[in-house]
């Protein structure tokens, strides 16, 4: 393959190469400048260079298809297909311009292996109102392209074909290098090389055959991965989540019937996804308290108001509940996987899951815990006597707390360590240990910390008062009295029995 630098002019000049957007098996797709259409940019695709090959039957049909991809994109009008601009060779070199849609492809939403590094890249389900919205786009433009005469099938629908335009929001269906323009069937039956991508392919293209409805399955597959993030090129013909997908999943099993007849047109699959879409704005999620939501947003503030009761709901039923109410599968899977890691401690798992339903907003809140007391003055204090309750602690953040409190080696503390809830408060107790001087005022700093940061710093003063170490002299002084007499007796004894012997 000639590879095109970037400032290598093309078509007399016509052309500037200004980078290399993708490089595959069959050709390479460039970034260039139409010089003639003031400077606009626009999308250069060429050829596998025939030195690269020594197949001449696979040079020509590369041809053939590169040519038809061509002829197809010159036919067609759609507001959601790139426009194709010219066809032209240069150096030997076959050429398409076409236009330029800036965005992402859908596949950079989904789990996949980074094409440079090799390297697993994580993915997320797609939620369901995107999925309804780009499946009834793309049902429409299926529509168009089963109205042409003849029929155009792409063949090939998959994330990595679907560019979401920046400036628009609009979903554009690229590559057709597979595209034919009427169904075709291998000679006497035969199968023949297939055009399109396992996982998302219909089962008739592994015969060599394709219709309109061909189509209709791959986009089905493809919205199903989107759902998901469950690539169908890992388990062939199995789509294993349908059944926990909720209405959407009965829709697309439909679609991916096997036997062609069977599926629905694209015009019937979109009715019947426009008429979830309808549904799925109007379906309400009943809280534990009877509250009605509909959305994401209104969850996250009802539980944040509801925190003890929201925390059961999430290790309950709110995940079936958002899969059947909602019809949102994706959610759904996604709170069961959020909260997992904390099932034993079920506000940690509810703080987890809101972070990461509102990352800006309450994922992006900072602990906050308030003490009613900035110095903690315990007086003199008796050290044989429990203290009881001194300070106060609150929770006056958004944020779930997992606190350790440091005692002193003067003063324990009870308890030390704490589960706040926002909004929720706690007491600790302080005992004096035998360590608490008399003689001078004990000082000292009480910390309250998370794993990760001081939240508190206390300072505690206070003094052991003469009595009470008095008292634990005098008692100390009893004991060794006690022994002590205790000693002179048995030293009688033994001497008493000494004599007694001998005599």
């Amino acid at each position: 393959m000639h590879r095109q630098a970037p400032g290598q002019p093309l078509a007399g000049g016509r052309y500037t190469i200004e980078r290399s957007l993708s490089r595959g098996g069959m050709g390479a797709i460039y970034l260039a400048t139409d010089h003639e259409a003031f400077e606009r940019t626009v999308v250069i695709k060429t050829l596998l260079d025939p030195e690269t090959s020594t197949d001449l039957a696979e040079q020509q049909a590369a041809q053939e298809r590169f040519l038809r991809e061509a002829r197809t994109l010159a036919s067609l009008r759609f507001p959601t297909i790139p426009r194709i601009y010219s066809c032209f060779q240069d150096d030997g070199q076959t050429y398409i311009a076409m236009e330029y849609i800036e965005g992402p492809d859908l596949n950079a939403r989904l789990s996949r292996v980074d094409e440079a590094t090799g390297q697993p890249l994580l993915g997320h389900p797609v939620p369901i109102t995107s999925v309804l919205r780009w499946g009834i786009a793309l049902c429409r433009t299926l529509e168009y392209l089963g109205a042409c005469a003849p029929p155009v099938v792409h063949q090939d629908i998959k994330p990595a074909n679907l560019i979401l335009a920046r400036d628009s929001g609009e979903l554009y269906l690229v590559d057709f290098g597979a595209a034919r323009l009427r169904p075709v069937t291998a000679p006497g039956g035969g199968k023949t090389a297939i055009f399109g991508t396992p996982g998302y392919a219909a089962p008739e293209q592994f015969q060599g055959q394709s219709e309109p409805r061909s189509d209709v399955y791959a986009l089905a597959a493809t919205l199903y991965h989107l759902a998901t993030d469950d690539d169908p090129a890992e388990h062939l013909f199995d789509f294993p989540r349908l059944a926990h997908m909720g209405y959407i999943g009965q829709i697309l099993r439909g679609a991916l019937q096997p036997d062609v007849g069977k599926r629905p047109s694209a015009t019937e699959l979109r009715v019947q996804l426009e008429a979830l879409q309808r549904v799925e704005g109007n379906r309400p999620l009943r809280t534990p308290d009877g509250s009605v939501l509909f959305v994401e947003s209104e969850l996250g503030d009802w539980c944040e108001r509801n925190w003890q009761a929201a925390a059961l709901w999430l290790y309950g039923t709110l995940p079936e509940r958002v899969e059947a109410d909602w019809v949102r599968p994706d959610l759904a899977r996604n709170l069961r996987l959020w909260s997992a890691p904390f099932a034993a401690t079920p506000g940690h798992g509810l703080d987890a899951v809101l972070a990461r339903l509102d990352p800006r907003g309450f994922g992006a809140a900072v602990p906050q815990l308030y003490a009613d007391k900035d110095v903690l003055e315990l007086g003199e204090v008796d050290i044989n006597q429990p203290l009881g309750q001194r300070l106060q602690l609150r929770n006056s953040g958004r944020r779930f707390l997992e606190v350790t409190i440091e005692p002193l080696p003067w003063l324990k503390v009870h308890p030390t360590s704490l589960s706040l809830a926002p909004g929720e408060t706690a007491a600790l107790a302080f005992d004096a240990t035998s360590r608490m001087s008399a003689s001078r005022v004990n000082t000292g700093i009480l910390r309250v910390s998370t794993p990760s940061e001081q939240l508190l710093a206390v300072r505690v003063e206070g003094r052991a008062a003469a009595t009470s170490q008095r008292t634990t002299y005098s008692r100390s002084q009893g004991i060794v009295s006690i022994l002590l007499i205790s000693l002179w007796l048995l030293f009688v004894l033994i001497m008493c029995v000494s004599s007694s012997l001998g005599r």
